[in-house]
């Protein structure tokens, strides 16, 4: 078992990324190479369910193999690298001349709120980094790499490079288009219907789902919902798992300034709350609120990950503006019937207008069905 333990939270608006050091002396085989960098990226995926993603993280060192051949695996965001490597070194003794270093993200080379991290990598005396992928940011790409080949540090890019992409996500997202990545969140019946025309939507799905829903929640910095779920539903909209500390930031739109009575949910202390609305956003001739412009807000916050957590009408119009990046759909074996109100609402006529999908996974999740799946 794979332990993380750490002294503090994620940092928002920066890239998950991970850190092996593979002692030198082992050669150079694939099998090395592939555990170094499949193993960084691993210990992301583990520590996601146990750190919130805001301030700064401390950064974990595991031991996980022993003697001659153990990895030393540290854990930590880009930019506190200049500041957390000195915890790594002393670690492991500061045993790390003629080291192998596997990183999923480019080490940054411009000066930020910390040093340079290339800086530190060759003071560390590495002999070789391996990088899965280049940092999209334009003040990092390809900079960090030409500085460690300038000291004489080899560096081998494109390792486990897809797998990386995919793990950084969000990051890749904001710094291409201002905007974090969306994912929205469908509970619904296998009639496609999300609530009963009442409102009442409790509950749809299983417990398991609903656990699970928590875990997604967590690996989100922001959840977004419309007033009108907010007025019906009262919801929390925070994470509720027992080893997390996670608290996303909830984000309601609110075209209309209905959102005033501050004893609902959505304005408990668990965290913390952006009520974008007329007052503080920009508005279409229409009436409604520029999403694209929400986004880009969030965006400038550092928001790098976004869950959308919303009714029909919500959903319909993120759909449309096409800002939804991926579904994740979790349908129940119940039916609701015509009066329900369907999962999203949007106005097709013909059937050349269809929105396909791709599905990317399908599983079942208790007695409930979770799709994971994209626009084609």
């Amino acid at each position: 078992d794979l332990r993380v333990m750490s002294d503090g939270p994620y940092k928002i608006g920066l890239p998950e990324t991970s850190v092996g050091i593979l002692p030198g002396g082992g050669g150079t085989q694939r099998l090395s190479r592939l555990i170094g960098s499949s193993r960084a990226l691993d210990l992301i995926l583990h520590a996601r369910l146990i750190n919130p993603k805001e301030a700064h993280d401390l950064g974990i060192i595991n031991k996980l193999l022993p003697k001659d051949n153990f990895l030393e695996e540290l854990r930590f965001y880009c930019e506190d690298l200049a500041n957390r490597a000195p915890i790594a070194l002393n670690q492991i003794n500061h045993e790390a001349d003629n080291t192998k270093l596997y990183v999923t993200l480019e080490p940054c080379s411009h000066y930020g709120k910390t040093p340079p991290c290339v800086d530190e990598l060759i003071n560390a005396g590495v002999k070789k980094v391996f990088i899965a992928m280049l940092d999209p940011n334009p003040l990092v790409s390809g900079k960090g790499i030409k500085i460690l080949q300038d000291a004489g540090v080899a560096v081998d890019v494109g390792l486990l490079e897809d797998e990386a992409k995919d793990l950084n996500r969000g990051f890749i997202k904001r710094m291409q288009t201002g905007m974090p990545f969306v994912t929205s969140k469908i509970a619904m019946s296998i009639d496609g219907k999300i609530s009963m025309k009442s409102g009442e939507s409790k509950w749809i799905t299983s417990e398991a789902s609903r656990n699970d829903v928590q875990i997604l929640r967590s690996e989100n910095q922001a959840i977004m919902t419309g007033s009108k779920t907010v007025l019906n539903d009262n919801p929390k909209m925070t994470v509720r798992l027992n080893n997390s500390k996670s608290k996303p930031l909830r984000v309601v739109i609110d075209s209309n300034n209905q959102i005033i009575d501050k004893s609902l949910n959505i304005f408990s202390s668990d965290a913390r709350t952006l009520i974008l609305n007329n007052s503080n956003s920009e508005i279409l001739s229409n009436g409604k609120l520029n999403l694209k412009s929400a986004l880009r807000q969030l965006g400038k916050k550092g928001i790098n990950t976004l869950l959308l957590e919303a009714g029909s009408g919500l959903n319909g119009a993120m759909l449309e503006a096409g800002l939804i990046d991926e579904y994740i759909i979790y349908t129940a074996p119940v039916i609701l019937g015509s009066n329900a109100s369907s999962m999203i609402n949007i106005p097709l006529n013909k059937m050349s207008e269809k929105i396909e999908l791709n599905i990317l996974d399908i599983h079942q999740i208790g007695s409930d069905i979770k799709i994971r799946a994209t626009l084609k």
